[in-house]
């Protein structure tokens, strides 16, 4: 008999313990992969935002703070960043070229790592 062993980052683990559940009044949720949605609720959790969440999706109460949010996620460039172009142009935090070029920055230095 063979045994299958999964392994998950605490940041999935969290994500994943509140599958099927919705905290009250949070409405705005983040994007990405469970990964990347888990990475980004530690880092605004660690910024002082209250992150509830929906389902298994980390979420803020209200535009305003998803918009904060997106903001420090995008200037840190925490994992899953990129999910978040159109508001962030709409914002005026950066502009189309900006996120392009850091876009191909960010995949450039992915690519000289895995070499």
């Amino acid at each position: 008999m063979s045994t299958f062993q999964l392994s998950a980052s605490p940041d999935v683990l969290g994500v994943l313990n509140h599958a099927g559940t919705t905290d009250e009044g949070y409405h705005k949720t983040l994007s990405g992969d469970l990964g990347q949605m888990g990475e980004q609720k530690s880092y605004l959790i660690m910024m002082g935002f209250d992150v509830g969440m929906v389902d298994v999706y980390p979420a803020l109460k209200d535009q305003e703070n998803f918009d904060q949010a997106i903001t420090l996620i995008y200037r840190a460039r925490i994992s899953g960043w990129w999910h978040y172009k159109d508001r962030l142009v709409e914002l005026g935090v950066c502009t189309r070229e900006e996120y392009d070029n850091a876009l191909q920055a960010s995949c450039e230095r992915s690519r000289t790592q895995r070499a």
